[in-house]
């Protein structure tokens, strides 16, 4: 869900609500506006009539990034008085004390105060300061504990062929009894159309071109292709003990009705998990389109007299600061490769034709020395 940001540029006290799923923010559930009515109490009884509402539905409480662009607003618009009002530090973040506090002295130094429904104000600075880191952690160890209890139920949630958490990938629905069921049906061809093509050489940002614009209205991009094409759910396996930057530790296949077909799927996986071939192993690679060449490379031998010969330097198209060679001891930019030879003096002449310009060049580099 797109959250509202009608935030008035003179509004001194924000209401910031917020849950994990947008299926607890859809309109049969009523976490939202409970949380909604009780921070409005509390605001009215600080002084504040009409507070600004900012609303997070279906956003996690282990991302940085909601609590980021609130700061960055408040940071942007400072007061001497200003209030944001969360109905529990579970609703605000689930991120540990250590974020928590960081976000919350940024406030405090835009004159924002963090007010939270649920926990009371003592008055004392310690009781206080304690009491929040502690509720702080515990939002934190309690996100941990259900991401656990999660990872056991999948097992057997997956053996039953159901989804077994979060939403359904791209192309897919939760239906009945939490299978996994096609959907819309132009994402159906977009999933078809981009293991089709990735499996005939495309590219995997020429395949999120071809995936378009998101559910959530945003471009797909090749981090985010190279996801769905690894995703067994498009050959009907739901897979279960999977975390991010992991591999599953199981997997239930014609758990439900695939999207593409085997071969076309075993042919993906095989592109996906090959080692580039310009890395591969004895692999001859030509320089990139435009790279310049590297003219003193194993050609020219260092004056610190122990032999070692000059290593080129830069990118295709590097800066002034990285066309530049080094001595191989050091394998860095010329000054520090000079501090690592033995006597610490160097010297070199580099003539090179850049892409740029159709005049030659002269460039001289020396370093505690000639």
């Amino acid at each position: 869900m797109t959250p509202r940001r009608n935030v008035a540029v003179d509004a001194r006290c924000i209401i910031y609500t917020r849950v994990s799923t947008a299926r607890q923010a859809s309109a049969e559930k009523a976490s939202l506006d409970d949380q909604l009515r009780r921070c409005r109490a509390l605001a009215a009884d600080l002084g504040h009539q009409s507070p600004t509402v900012w609303e997070d539905p279906g956003r996690s409480g282990t991302d940085p990034r909601r609590l980021e662009e609130l700061v960055n607003w408040c940071e942007a618009h400072p007061r001497r008085d200003g209030l944001v009002v969360v109905w529990s530090p579970d609703r605000f973040a689930r991120i540990g004390s250590e974020v928590v506090g960081y976000y919350t002295v940024r406030l405090r130094k835009a004159g924002w105060d963090l007010r939270y429904v649920d926990m009371a104000r003592t008055g004392v600075q310690m009781v206080d300061g304690v009491t929040g880191a502690l509720r702080a952690e515990l939002a934190a160890e309690e996100s941990r504990i259900k991401k656990e209890r999660s990872l056991m139920g999948g097992r057997g949630a997956a053996e039953r062929g159901r989804w077994n958490g979060g939403p359904a990938p791209y192309g897919y629905e939760i239906g009945p009894e939490k299978r996994l069921v096609p959907g819309d049906a132009s994402e159906v061809r977009k999933v078809r159309e981009a293991f089709a093509a990735y499996a005939k050489g495309a590219t995997l940002e020429a395949v999120a071109r071809g995936l378009g614009v998101g559910r959530r209205g945003k471009a797909w991009n090749p981090s985010g292709a190279r996801a769905l094409l690894a995703n067994p759910a498009y050959v009907g396996t739901v897979a279960w003990g999977r975390r991010k930057g992991s591999r599953a530790t199981g997997a239930m296949e014609n758990a439900h009705e695939p999207l593409i077909t085997s071969a076309t799927w075993d042919k993906t996986q095989a592109r996906l998990h090959s080692p580039n071939p310009r890395y591969a192993h004895g692999a001859t690679r030509l320089p990139p389109a435009g790279a310049l060449p590297y003219v003193l490379s194993k050609l020219v031998r260092c004056t610190c007299g122990d032999g070692r010969r000059l290593v080129g330097g830069g990118g295709v198209r590097p800066r002034a600061s990285q066309r530049r060679s080094g001595c191989a001891g050091g394998r860095t930019s010329a000054r520090a490769a000079a501090a690592a030879c033995s006597r610490g003096r160097w010297s070199w002449r580099c003539l090179a034709r850049w892409p740029d310009s159709s005049a030659t060049r002269t460039r001289r580099g020396s370093s505690n020395g000639r």
